[in-house]
């Protein structure tokens, strides 16, 4: 059986969004259409001179690979309807996750199985109570799901960017998203931190104590835009603060600790960019190890209209960064 790679460069336009005239002027939508038909410049073209017997898209695991397959989706929806109607038409699912297993590598392809792997680890060691009650099973996949980009954002994306205490940020956040008078902060600061607080023209400071980072931080407008994917993680929860075997912890701390309890045995794949050429073909394109989605109209109108939402979410996003007035901690 005869096989194509086809790499994209960049992102093909949106087949909904362009005419016809400007889609086909696309280097990219040309490209596709060239290996794809046996006679690619005959305009009568039928599904019958279609190449090949599945086409399949393999793009990231992230977001921006769904946007990817998302946009070729729309291609094919619009233009060659009848190949997704005949099941011709698949995605492959990209590995999150590597397992070694002696000289053999499992490949993990959905966040739930990573998230129950690593799972086993942490409830050897761990154990995470809320309102004196320890988490079921159940209820401690559904907060490592939830929450698994946590550390990330608040750490890697914020608080290392702006040199402060990531604990420090995540206490002030919840005081944002509860809405806390100044005084109340000012209390919980120094109950918690030793920090104290105040109000200028920049927002509102928290400053002193004793931490490896910065010793201030400035809760002003532009901070807010920044932390909107932690504060939207943070609102999903039923609270910020845990005991974690026996002491009181934040979300923070137990995500930290969670990723503290995978194995050693196990990678975690950024894209398939980061793969060798050897890992990309077993764990995606193999026959007998690949996971592969046959897409239906249906599933493919449900997959763009999913990423038409978080497209329209970040328009709003960027409006909303254009247009922001003051905000603080204080009512």
């Amino acid at each position: 059986m005869k096989k194509l790679i086809f790499p994209i460069r960049g992102k093909i336009i949106s087949a909904f969004d362009h005419s016809p005239k400007d889609f086909w002027n696309n280097e990219e939508a040309q490209g596709i259409q060239q290996i794809l038909f046996r006679h690619p410049y005959r305009k009568d073209q039928t599904i019958d001179e279609v190449r090949w017997e599945k086409i399949i898209f393999m793009a990231d695991g992230d977001v921006d690979g769904s946007h990817i397959s998302s946009l070729l989706l729309r291609f094919f929806v619009r233009y060659y309807p009848r190949l997704i109607e005949d099941g011709r038409v698949y995605k492959a699912l990209a590995p999150l996750y590597g397992v070694e297993q002696g000289k053999q590598i499992h490949y993990i392809t959905d966040q739930l199985e990573y998230v129950k792997y690593v799972e086993k680890s942490f409830l050897k060691n761990n154990v995470i109570e809320y309102n004196h009650k320890s988490l079921s099973t159940k209820d401690l996949t559904a907060l490592f799901m939830k929450n698994e980009d946590y550390v990330y954002e608040l750490k890697t994306q914020v608080a290392d960017t702006y040199g402060v205490d990531p604990k420090l940020l995540e206490f002030a956040l919840y005081c944002y998203i509860n809405k806390f008078k100044f005084d109340k902060v000012q209390k919980l600061l120094k109950k918690q931190f030793r920090f104290s607080t105040a109000e200028n023209r920049k927002g509102t400071l928290i400053y002193g104590g004793s931490t490896t980072q910065r010793n201030f931080l400035i809760m002003n407008d532009q901070m807010i835009v920044d932390c909107q994917k932690i504060i939207q993680i943070m609102k999903n929860n039923i609270s910020i603060y845990y005991t974690l075997n026996g002491n009181n912890v934040s979300l923070y701390d137990i995500m930290v600790a969670f990723e503290a309890s995978s194995p050693s045995n196990i990678k975690r794949y950024k894209g398939l960019g980061e793969m060798d050429p050897s890992q990309l073909s077993e764990s995606t394109m193999d026959i007998n190890n690949r996971t592969l989605i046959r897409y239906t109209l249906e599933d493919a109108k449900e997959e763009i209209e999913t990423i038409r939402k978080f497209e329209s979410n970040r328009s709003k996003l960027l409006d909303f960064v254009g247009t922001v007035k003051r905000s603080d901690l204080a009512d």
